[in-house]
């Protein structure tokens, strides 16, 4: 995220509501010092995966104090925007499905809600992770389209090709030094509601 985006997400958020004003100007420091640390990595060429990767003992250690104190102000502001999955259902407009199939060995370890803390029409992400003793995985994110920063599928690939199959988009990530990939999906929504899946 760039200095510019995290204040329109800082806005959209309305954090003002739920943090006093010395609260709100630090959380504002912080995010600003978290993305400023990215970014010098990322002049390096770097994804924001690689950048992570590549992070020096120091700015590890600052990163993660940096994390923690964001961590306590976002205690206070999550509760604001908590929602279970049959909300989420009726906010999408379209089911959240199950995998049909899975690979023997393989069950559900966690779900979670990535709630989008926003004013506006939210878009909550459902991510539901699959396991096999706890080591190789297959995780699901389903939601209405999202870009930039909060698509789970952004920016984390070395190398993504795009294709079309029965009317439905396809993107599929790979990265150079890992056989684990990614593959994104857009299906246009049935019915009126004109809103897609990912």
């Amino acid at each position: 995220m760039t200095s510019e985006g995290n204040e329109e997400r800082i806005h959209e958020m309305q954090v003002e509501k739920y943090l006093t004003e010395d609260e709100l100007n630090d959380y504002v420091r912080l995010e600003s010092e978290r993305i400023k640390i990215y970014e010098a990595k990322k002049q390096d060429g770097l994804s924001t995966l690689e950048a992570m990767m590549n992070m020096s003992k120091e700015e590890q250690n600052k990163l993660d104090q940096i994390d923690q104190k964001i961590s306590d102000y976002w205690d206070k502001i999550m509760p604001h925007f908590i929602y279970t999955k049959e909300e989420v259902q009726a906010l999408i407009g379209f089911p959240l499905d199950s995998p049909a199939y899975l690979p023997e060995g393989y069950d559900i370890e966690e779900e979670v809600i990535d709630p989008d803390i926003t004013s506006s029409h939210p878009k909550p992400i459902v991510s539901t992770r699959y396991s096999m003793n706890g080591e190789a995985s297959i995780s699901i994110e389903q939601s209405e389209v999202i870009t930039g920063d909060r698509d789970p599928f952004e920016g984390n690939f070395d190398t993504i090709k795009s294709y079309q199959l029965t009317g439905n988009q396809f993107f599929y990530g790979m990265y150079n030094d890992s056989s684990a990939t990614g593959m994104k999906m857009l299906v246009p929504a049935a019915g009126e509601n004109s809103a897609y899946k990912t």
